[in-house]
């Protein structure tokens, strides 16, 4: 799968050019350099460095490759290897970006810049992850399809844990929220979509994981909510009292509460 990264605003964008500027300036003096042709090596960064900055990134591809293939341990082959992946996230090439991350992160993970190769690999993920589950909101659920997302979601995860310091670890955790929402909505249109044709074993089973899972998300109101409903379809409605009063407790004013109400005295009255 390879798509235009929909995830990344203006905003991001700019902040992962600053970043990939200052790593040049960061990585190229303190890298030692192996007995290869250091004026080669570096002809063929800085002509790779100048499609960058003109956005040219197909070139800048070829040649950053070009610059891997023909160098192992030259200081710019190094931090080619590091652009190289930011180049393919640039050129709308997700799944080429975490694979050239994935292989700088094996050859390099003492180099002191490591962390922006697991960035280049989460932002990557996600743009592949975002349309996914745009679309799936819309479709019958689909959880082969949603394992795309949870990678994405454990490549952020697994930068913000391995580099709490990291500069990129205020714009992961944002990131990691925001998936985090989408695919607790993701399980409530699960839920939802079971309860409506039929499936409230299933509903429950959805809802329950995101009030597990999700606690922190906005979408507890509606899972309880979905709880009401599905245990009152079952005939239980002990639970589905519970999980009312759980509504009335934690979301007073929420539309769920209100619902769940209705349908509760719907279910008194029928």
């Amino acid at each position: 799968m390879s798509s235009r990264p929909c995830h990344g605003c203006q905003a991001v964008h700019w902040c992962l050019l600053l970043a990939w500027t200052l790593l040049a300036v960061l990585v190229l003096p303190g890298c030692a350099s192996a007995p290869e042709d250091t004026d080669a090596a570096k002809d063929i960064y800085k002509r790779a460095r100048s499609q960058m900055d003109t956005g040219n990134y197909p070139r800048a591809i070829e040649l950053f490759s070009e610059l891997d293939s023909g160098f192992k341990y030259n200081k710019y082959a190094v931090q080619g290897r590091l652009e190289l992946a930011y180049a393919y996230y640039r050129n709308g090439q997700p799944e080429d970006a975490i694979a050239a991350a994935n292989r700088f992160i094996e050859r390099h993970r003492d180099n002191n810049n490591v962390s922006y190769a697991y960035y280049i690999r989460g932002l990557a993920g996600l743009s592949m992850a975002e349309p996914v589950l745009e679309r799936l909101l819309r479709e019958a659920p689909n959880d082969e399809e949603v394992a795309i997302v949870r990678k994405a979601f454990g490549y952020l995860s697994d930068l913000a844990s391995r580099y709490p310091k990291s500069r990129y670890f205020d714009d992961t955790m944002n990131q990691i929220v925001k998936l985090r929402e989408k695919l607790a909505a993701y399980e409530i249109h699960a839920a939802n979509y079971y309860l409506e044709h039929g499936s409230a074993a299933a509903a429950v089973k959805r809802s329950e994981y995101v009030i597990r899972y999700y606690p922190r998300t906005t979408q507890v109101a509606d899972a309880l909510l979905v709880l009401v409903k599905a245990h009152a379809a079952r005939g239980d409605v002990g639970k589905a009292q519970e999980n009312l009063e759980a509504l009335e407790r934690n979301y007073p004013e929420h539309p769920a509460t209100a619902e769940a109400k209705k349908v509760l005295a719907a279910g008194r009255s029928g």
